[in-house]
């Protein structure tokens, strides 16, 4: 079956993540407590974007200097979702162009950015496949 590439800031997104976006079902779970065990801190109002906002989204991410967001080099990241108010997950595309592993950027007391999934394949099964 043919698989149309989704391109976020010039970027490809992972297959197993593409169709999640795609379909609809890329979406926070319903469990909070899922969320707190994946990235390590309790969400806010935790957002999973859809195609249309993460064309959004990064255009104005892949704008910002890497001091605007501690240190990380948005060019080379594509954000995917947040727990809440200045708490960013992004895909980190610096280590891999074709598997990047998955970054959260921690909130208030631990502003920083810290891996939480070896790639999109991990995150989506730390997420979903209990």
């Amino acid at each position: 079956m043919w698989k149309r590439t989704l391109r976020i800031g010039g970027l490809v997104v992972p297959p197993p993540l593409a169709e999640l976006v795609r379909s609809g079902r890329w979406v926070a779970p319903r469990d909070d407590r899922v969320l707190t065990e994946v990235f390590g801190e309790e969400p806010e109002q935790p957002e999973f974007y859809g195609k249309a906002m993460l064309v959004r989204q990064n255009a104005s991410w892949q704008a910002l200097r890497a001091d605007e967001v501690a240190g990380i080099d948005t060019a080379r990241t594509v954000v995917i979702g947040d727990l809440g108010p200045d708490m960013p997950f992004v895909l980190d595309y610096r280590t891999s162009p074709d598997d990047p592993r998955v970054l959260y950027l921690g909130g208030p007391g631990d502003v920083r950015w810290r891996q939480v999934a070896a790639n999109a394949a991990e995150l989506i099964d730390r997420l979903y496949r209990r």
